[in-house]
């Protein structure tokens, strides 16, 4: 190419280039905070699996309905003890959170600009009431919780809003026994159930998408 030309080429792919640049950019950016997101979940996971199996029961990714919601609510995970069935929500949240118990929405501050997210507690709550129907339990076993599992700063204390690190302490900090061996063993029969009902279903479908794309 000749060099009176080579110089008004190269700036004429130049949009397209950095376009290309700051997509790739971009996409790094979101790739890496949807894996550290994904990681602080499995701590989460992983920490409670860490409890002592012989007093606490865990049981992750539980799918049932509720009589109020359309579809079939999902909880993120549920552990069940002597001393209560904690229902435990997980929410992928950075920056500074306001909001109180009662709020349609809360707030999410983050450096530079302000957004409005759903209540965490309004949808622990549904959790706990299809929890509630589903094992046909009153309500006093129920310990709602909910986790923020990205750094934050909870701007508005809450007693069942914590991070990850105080998962387990809040959780062991509950040594007062509200339910007794039949109930808990009810409880776990039941939500065992459940899960493997939910495994069986999920086999079925990867072996029918295994199926098909053979075909």
């Amino acid at each position: 190419m000749h060099p009176a030309t080579l110089v008004p080429s190269l700036l004429a792919g130049w949009p397209g280039f950095a376009a290309l640049l700051l997509c790739l950019v971009l996409a790094k950016a979101v790739f890496t905070l949807s894996a550290r997101s994904r990681y602080r979940e499995m701590r989460v996971a992983s920490a409670l699996r860490g409890l002592d199996t012989a007093t606490y029961r865990h049981f992750p990714g539980l799918r049932l309905p509720h009589p109020d919601e359309r579809r079939p609510v999902r909880i993120p995970h549920v552990v069940v003890s002597a001393y209560g069935i904690f229902v435990i929500d997980t929410v992928r949240r950075r920056g500074s959170i306001f909001g109180t118990e009662y709020d349609a929405r809360w707030t999410q501050r983050l450096r530079f600009h302000t957004r409005r997210i759903a209540n965490p507690m309004r949808r622990n709550r549904i959790h706990v009431e299809a929890l509630m129907a589903y094992l046909d339990l009153p309500d006093p076993p129920f310990r709602p919780l909910v986790v923020f599992t990205n750094p934050c700063i909870l701007e508005t204390p809450h007693s069942d809003v914590v991070p990850t690190d105080r998962l387990i302490p809040w959780i062991r900090r509950n040594k007062v026994t509200i339910l007794d061996s039949s109930m808990v063993a009810r409880a776990d029969a039941r939500l065992s159930d459940l899960r493997d009902a939910l495994n069986r279903t999920t086999e079925t479908q990867a072996h029918e998408l295994h199926v098909t794309q053979a075909v």
